[in-house]
């Protein structure tokens, strides 16, 4: 995650599942709602490249009321002002403060490894960095992970490059300690969507013990997108599994599918 993508479209579609998850708008059912931990996984904006200007969806026109504004019309005003009125930088710091996920608890200590820094330092950082994350969100139980490129195989994780991504260890850490996910994940150009999807929703599952099932939410504004949602087979985990299956339901389907 970068601060310069707060507010953009793939934030709307972010924060409507959240949202729609952990009953912060109506989903259906009168169900308990799970508590949800945020690991925003935040490194440096990229001042050379043009991300995060995605948001004319904000502009208050008839499209964009029917197209965005009736999925979640108190999270597209939300985040219309903070995006349109804020005179501060855009940053994750104003989801916070805005309550955007109502309840939510939240990790945002910045994650990079400086040009110095050798591997075992790299190691160390990441490790006490994790271990933070995990004890931020100790009282939730569905922790979302936000990576800025998504899932990565392990070999990058101490890369200069390596805190961009999350990783098949960093699930376990959360996943082990009986929470719930939802894993952010950036699509490549090497192979055809769905293949992706699969290959990646295969590996999570094989790398959890029970391996469970995982729900694949392809996000088509913006870049190429998909939540992986990988519910404990519990109380609060089956009402997300549940959530997650019905939120394709709802008028989020035009901007949603089932990993197609």
């Amino acid at each position: 995650m970068q601060n310069k993508f707060t507010g953009d479209v793939g934030d709307f579609g972010k924060f409507g599942l959240l949202r729609f998850l952990t009953g912060a708008v109506d989903p259906g059912d009168r169900e308990p709602n799970p508590r949800l931990g945020v690991v925003w996984y935040l490194v440096p904006d990229e001042c050379e490249r043009g991300d995060g200007r995605h948001i004319e969806y904000l502009a208050r026109t008839l499209q964009n009321s029917e197209r965005f504004r009736d999925c979640d019309p108190d999270l597209w005003e939300a985040l219309h002002r903070l995006v349109r009125h804020e005179r501060n930088a855009r940053c994750v710091r104003q989801i916070e403060r805005a309550e955007v996920l109502p309840g939510a608890v939240f990790y945002n200590p910045r994650l990079m490894f400086e040009p110095y820094m050798l591997r075992p330092m790299r190691a160390e950082l990441r490790r006490l960095w994790l271990t933070g994350a995990r004890l931020a969100t100790a009282d939730a139980n569905l922790v979302f992970l936000d990576p800025d490129n998504g899932l990565a195989d392990h070999r990058k994780k101490l890369r200069r490059d390596g805190p961009k991504f999350t990783y098949l260890s960093d699930l376990r850490e959360f996943w082990d300690c009986g929470k719930s996910l939802v894993v952010y994940h950036h699509l490549g150009m090497g192979a055809p969507a769905d293949e992706q999807i699969d290959g990646v929703a295969a590996r999570i599952s094989d790398a959890l013990a029970q391996h469970p099932e995982v729900v694949a939410l392809r996000y088509h504004r913006g870049t190429a997108r998909v939540f992986f949602v990988i519910a404990q087979d519990d109380a609060a985990g089956r009402i997300v599994r549940a959530r997650a299956n019905r939120f394709l339901q709802t008028c989020w389907n035009q901007h949603f599918t089932g990993g197609q």
